[in-house]
């Protein structure tokens, strides 16, 4: 069965894998790579976004810390640079708008105050609108 194997000829019957190792072929447990989860069957489940595994032989997925993110398939969590703001739906955004901006690891972009602006949303630094 699924997550059993058999590395001696003969023997009638399989041993276990361990979670956090998955096996092919019924031959051998191979370790779960970084950025996966693994049960001791033989299915490999990529982590999730906003979760990772850093290390192999993960048997779950770990969430990621508040203010931060991953993609799906991570071995570490990311936070969001300057000009951009975690969104928890899709990742970091960018602030796009000339009169907005933020700092590194924001949740929300600040508007600039009347007669400043940003290149693009790009810089934590709002610049004076007559240079």
């Amino acid at each position: 069965p699924g997550g059993t194997y058999n590395d001696e000829k003969g023997m009638s019957s399989c041993t276990s894998c361990p979670s956090g190792s998955y096996t092919i072929d019924a031959v051998a447990c191979i370790e779960c790579p970084a950025g996966s989860k693994c049960n001791g069957t033989s299915v490999v489940v990529e982590c999730a976004a906003s979760t990772y595994s850093s290390e192999a032989g993960a048997p779950n997925c770990t969430a990621c810390p508040t203010g931060t993110t991953s993609s799906a398939g991570a071995t570490q969590c990311e936070f969001c640079l300057a000009g951009t703001y975690l969104d928890e739906s899709v990742g970091c955004v960018e602030c796009g708008a000339d009169n907005k901006f933020s700092e590194n690891k924001a949740d929300s972009c600040s508007t600039c105050a009347v007669g400043l602006f940003t290149t693009g949303g790009t810089t934590t630094d709002a610049v004076d609108d007559d240079q």
